[in-house]
């Protein structure tokens, strides 16, 4: 299963190159889960998510509360990691850009710090 492409990648790193210094010492995170995969790799539904995740990731920086760190996936659970000052502020972006995403979110968790013993925000489907 595809996690991202060349042209992804590429855009990933311009994402990545606005970043604010300051904003990337930033230990808050959102970190979204998806376990209802499509079997073929080559599904346009992952052109599809992984614009979705740049624009999300757009979108937090336009607001200087976060951005797009990256993907990842074992085969049977896919998921996106956004990093920022306000996991609150940064789900409240999220969440609506998500709603009619062509994979329905399974788990959401929001971190207030790497330390945490726990996420401050936990959601399920």
């Amino acid at each position: 299963m595809p996690i991202t492409d060349e042209e992804h990648g590429e855009r990933v790193q311009e994402h990545w190159d606005d970043i604010d210094p300051a904003l990337q010492e930033a230990e808050q995170s959102i970190i979204m889960s998806f376990s209802d995969l499509p079997t073929d790799p080559g599904d346009v539904v992952w052109e599809e998510m992984f614009s979705l995740e740049l624009a999300v990731g757009e979108a937090l920086l336009d607001a200087g509360v976060g951005y797009l760190d990256g993907n990842g996936s074992d085969g049977e659970i896919y998921e996106v990691f956004y990093w920022g000052n306000d996991h609150e502020a940064m789900w409240s972006i999220i969440e609506p850009m998500y709603a009619d995403a062509p994979l329905a979110w399974s788990e959401v968790q929001g971190w207030v710090s790497l330390e945490a013993e726990g996420p401050a925000l936990l959601l399920t489907r």
